[in-house]
Order: structure tokens, then sequence, then C-alpha cells
């Protein structure tokens, strides 16, 4: 691997350049400094709703269809995810189609439509994932272990909100949540693979998007004091999905 290349754009995000030789693709990575947790109570879940809204539909592409088939016509792998402390989205495709890349990744960040119709359907595919890994044991003793070791803070709680914090979520606080952090000078830009410096200049020119006053995202601290008890256990007497 060449030498990794950091820059900052002024009023922009931070570019990390990852060179790499022999290989044809690029992988365009976009991460913000939001998770679950810097999520309130009433906002528990609000950062991977957003992640889930960002693919359906933008002013230039208004349908989650629209921006499959435009990255499938790349040939693209390509998906988002949330953790406690960040969020990220990303596009792996051939050099050529950087660009493009580029192009529709700032679009879906700035541009998203985020319509009442989108968001009331969500709210049941979210609940429905929650239910999908409460079933499987292997995935949801991760959620018990955080928070038996956590408690109430809010690394203890389900990076996807529980079921009634969804159910109870309004389109005009996500929204709010969204535009309060999603600016430009809280990104991290990263391109790695078939790279050059000077493809910096495209970087700049769809990701430097002019934003409100700077919000830097807040989180309390864990202070390290364990729950006097420390031990979860979940009962399911009715499960949705079988397991071998």
């Amino acid at each position: 691997m060449d030498s990794i290349f950091v820059s900052k754009i002024p009023h922009g995000p931070k570019v990390v350049f990852a060179p790499q030789k022999n290989t044809e693709t690029v992988t365009l990575l976009v991460l913000l400094p939001l998770g679950s947790r810097y999520e309130t109570l009433n906002l528990g879940g609000a950062s991977h709703f957003i992640e889930h809204l960002l693919f359906k539909g933008t002013n230039r592409r208004p349908s989650n269809f629209i921006i499959s088939q435009e990255l499938d016509r790349l040939g693209a792998e390509y998906n988002g995810f949330t953790g406690e402390d960040h969020t990220g989205y990303w596009i792996k495709t051939i050099r050529r189609h950087l660009d493009t890349s580029l192009d529709l990744l700032s679009d879906m960040l700035f541009n998203s439509l985020f319509r009442k119709s989108d968001f009331e359907k969500e709210k049941g595919v979210i609940i429905e994932e929650i239910k999908m890994y409460r079933d499987n044991p292997m995935f949801y003793i991760e959620n018990l272990f955080e928070k038996a070791l956590y408690g109430d803070h809010p690394l203890g709680r389900l990076i996807s909100g529980e079921i009634s914090q969804i159910k109870n979520l309004k389109l005009k606080e996500l929204l709010s949540f969204k535009k309060k952090f999603y600016q430009s000078d809280n990104l991290i830009v990263v391109v790695a693979g078939n790279v050059k410096k000077e493809d910096i200049k495209n970087v700049k020119k769809y990701f430097n998007v002019s934003s409100a006053k700077h919000n830097t995202p807040q989180f309390k601290v864990f202070n390290r004091r364990f729950p006097s008890s420390r031990v979860e256990i979940l009962n399911q007497n009715k499960i949705g999905r079988a397991h071998v």
C-alpha cells in the first residue's frame, strides 16, 4: 500500500486517501461521529433509522429502486451501518465509477426526501428487524451482555432502539436530529484502492456542502460504576423464527 494521505477541507470533511497498487477497485466510505450513545430516550434508534431512510430516495433519485438500479448498473457493492459511536455508508466499485459514487452518496446524505410514507413503512421494517435479532440467541446475547454491563447508560441500550421507542418516534424529531449533525464538517470521507491525490478535487466538489452552525455530537460518559445487579435473563415463550 502507498502512503495514506489525510487532508481537511476548510469548513468541510476530513478526507483520507489510502492508495493501493494492483487493484482496479475503489471503496468510498463516509463516516459520521454519531450513533446510539448520543441519543436521548425519546430518540432511541434515531441514528439507525436515519441510515435506513437515506436509501429511500432523493430529489434527483426519488426512490429506493432508482438508487439501487443505478448502483447495480455500476456493478457496485454498497451498504450502511450504525454503531454506538458512528454511522457509515460505503460504495465499492471500479475506479472509473468513483465520480458517480461520490455524487450518489453525497446526494443521499444531503438531499434525502424523508417522506412521511417511507418513515411509517420503515417503522414496520425496523420493528421486524428487532424481533429477528431478539429471536436469535447467538446475536441477542451481545445485547444482554451490554445491558448487564452498562445498565441504563446509552451504551446498554439497543442500537436499533426498543420497539416501543420506534413506535413513538416522530418524523419531525428525526429530521431535527439529522439536520443538527449531518453536516459537511462532521464527516470523514475515506477513499481506498485505486485512488490518486488529485481525486481530492472531486471529494471537495460533492462533499463541501455549506451547512448550518457547526454542532459537535456529545455523549454521556460512562462512569464505570456497574449496576448492582449484573444478571440479565430473557424469557421467550413465543418466537417468530426457528433455528436449527
